[in-house]
């Protein structure tokens, strides 16, 4: 809800900072895991359950992220405790319009959630925990990528918003189309 609160916002700094704190989190909760798994004090479920310390480190971070959320939304005066009531014909237009989503998003959630579970089945639980740890790594390139990608429409579309006139519009909008096109080379 969070994500999708601070893109429709357009605070794409929030949203970089919730991914930021995910992977740099995730990965941070491991590492510390792992580092006390090596240790003389280290209990034996550390080094048994690894798949659970795996999971619950993803359920630590995501839960650090949501709090984050709610307290910079609650202090900009975005999130208020005591909101008026919605009158019920809007609460139905609602439901009706996100019942959908929400089913859409519980379908994308378990194809997702699909690999974990079918390697669960086929593999040890160190392996499983293995690959979890090794696709919260590889998230760290899915971070810059989504992010640059969230953000790429506002940068066109402002360049697209200055309409060349004159007698050399023609050459104002090749020059345009160019520098547009440089970026998104750079970028790739």
């Amino acid at each position: 809800f969070f994500s999708y609160l601070s893109r429709t916002r357009n605070d794409y700094r929030l949203f970089f900072v919730n991914r930021l704190v995910e992977s740099v989190g995730f990965v941070a909760l491991i590492a510390a895991a792992m580092l006390w798994a090596d240790s003389d004090l280290a209990p034996a479920w550390l080094t048994d359950h690894r798949l659970a310390v795996t999971l619950g480190a993803m359920a630590a971070v995501l839960w650090g992220t949501v709090l984050l959320d709610v307290a910079l939304y609650t202090r900009s005066g975005v999130l208020v405790w005591r909101a008026p009531g919605l009158p019920r014909a809007e609460v139905r237009a609602l439901l009706r319009f996100s019942s959908p989503l929400t089913v859409s998003y519980f379908l994308g959630w378990m194809l997702s959630s699909s690999d974990a579970w079918l390697l669960e089945r086929m593999s040890t639980r160190g392996q499983l925990a293995d690959y979890v740890f090794a696709v919260g790594l590889g998230s760290f390139v899915t971070l810059i990528t989504q992010s640059a990608l969230t953000d790429w429409p506002r940068y066109y579309y402002a360049e697209m918003a200055t309409e060349p006139d004159g007698p050399d519009a023609e050459a104002a909008e090749a020059a345009r189309d160019r520098r547009i096109a440089r970026r998104a080379q750079r970028f790739l």
